[in-house]
C-alpha cells in the first residue's frame, strides 16, 4: 500500500511540475515532451537494469510489439495531449479530466476483452461520469468568468488570466481525449504483459519508442536546437515531471509485485488528482483558478474512479 500511495504522489506531482515547466508558454509542446521523455527513459532504464538483474524475463517479440504500440498511444500521444491540455486549462483540471481514462478502460475491457462490469463498477461509472460532466461545465464557466481581466502580477511577471472560450473548449476536449489514448495504451500494455510478465520492461520499451518518435518529429520540424535553448527554470521542472511519472509507474508495479491487491493498489493510484490539486492550491494559485468547488469536484471524480477500480477487483 505504501508503494501505491507513493505512485499517486509521484503521478500527481508530475502534473504539477509539468505546469510549472510550461508556465511561461515559451516552449513548444514537442520540445517540452522531448525533455520530459528523455528524463523518463533514464529512470526506467535504471529500474529495468535492477529488475532484470533480479528476475530476467525471456523476450517475446509479440509482447515487445504490444509494448511499442502502448508507448505510441500513451507516453507519446496521450502525454502530448496532456501537455497541450495543461497549457489551456491547468494541471488540476487536466488531471481530473484525465480520470476519464477509467471510463474508457472499463468500456474497452467490456467490448474488447469481454470483461463483465459488476454493480459496484457501474456505480463508479455513474459517479465518475457525473463528476467529469460537472468538471467540464465548471471549467467552461470559470474561464468565461475570467474574460478580459487585468493582468495579475505574480513573482514580478505579468500573467494574463483570461482565455478565449474556444481555447478552453479545446483544452477540455484534449484532456478527455488524452484519457482515451491512455486507456487504449493500458489495454495494449496488458496484452504485452500477458506474453512477457515484466511491466517495467513494457514501460521502458513504450517510453523509449515514444522518445524516438518525438525526437524524429522535433528534428523534422527543425526545433532540435530550440530544445537546448530552453531555460533551466523551465527545463528543470519538465525533466523532473518525467522522472516523477516514471517513478510513479515503477512504484505502482512494485506495489503489485510485493503482494498488493490490484484493486486496492489501483484505487490508491487514482488519488493522484488530489495531490495535483493540493500542490496547485499551495504554489500556483496565480496560474490556475483554484476554488473550494474545484476541490469538491476533484473529490467526486476521484471517488468515482476509486469505486470503479474496487468493483473491477
Amino acid at each position: 500500500m505504501m508503494f501505491a500511495a507513493l505512485s499517486a504522489t509521484a503521478y500527481g506531482s508530475a502534473q504539477f511540475m509539468t505546469q510549472l515547466g510550461l508556465r511561461h508558454g515559451r516552449e513548444r509542446a514537442p520540445q517540452a515532451i522531448l525533455i520530459n521523455l528523455s528524463a523518463a527513459v533514464l529512470v526506467l532504464a535504471l529500474a529495468l537494469g535492477v529488475v532484470w538483474a533480479v528476475d530476467p524475463v525471456e523476450v517475446q517479440w509479440r509482447g515487445v510489439a504490444f509494448f511499442a504500440v502502448a508507448g505510441l498511444l500513451g507516453p507519446f500521444v496521450g502525454r502530448s495531449l496532456n501537455f497541450l491540455a495543461i497549457q489551456r486549462v491547468g494541471a488540476t483540471r487536466t488531471a481530473s479530466l484525465g480520470m476519464s481514462e477509467s471510463l474508457f478502460a472499463a468500456a474497452l475491457a467490456w467490448i474488447i476483452l469481454g470483461q463483465s462490469l459488476s454493480p459496484l463498477t457501474l456505480a463508479g461509472v455513474v459517479v465518475l461520469a457525473a463528476g467529469t460532466a460537472l468538471f467540464v461545465n465548471e471549467t467552461g464557466r470559470t474561464f468565461r468568468s475570467m474574460a478580459a481581466p487585468l493582468p495579475v502580477r505574480a513573482g514580478g511577471e505579468a500573467v494574463d488570466r483570461s482565455l478565449p472560450a474556444g481555447r478552453v473548449a479545446v483544452g477540455v476536449a484534449i484532456g478527455l481525449t488524452s484519457g482515451f489514448f491512455f486507456s487504449v495504451a493500458g489495454i495494449m500494455r496488458q496484452l504485452g504483459i500477458d506474453l512477457m510478465p515484466s511491466a517495467v520492461f513494457g514501460a521502458a520499451v513504450g517510453t523509449f519508442v515514444a522518445l524516438l518518435v518525438t525526437l524524429v518529429n522535433v528534428v523534422r520540424a527543425g526545433q532540435l536546437r530550440g530544445v537546448f535553448r530552453v531555460e533551466p527554470r523551465n527545463a528543470g521542472p519538465l525533466a523532473i515531471s518525467g522522472v516523477l511519472a516514471s517513478a510513479g509507474m515503477v512504484c505502482f508495479f512494485l506495489a503489485l509485485q510485493l503482494g498488493g491487491e490490484l484493486a486496492v493498489s489501483s484505487a490508491l493510484k487514482n488519488l493522484k488528482p488530489l495531490f495535483t490539486f493540493a500542490l496547485a492550491a499551495l504554489f500556483m494559485a496565480h496560474l490556475e483558478r483554484i476554488t473550494v468547488r474545484v476541490g469538491f469536484l476533484v473529490a467526486v471524480v476521484v471517488t468515482g474512479a476509486v469505486i470503479m477500480t474496487l468493483g473491477r477487483g
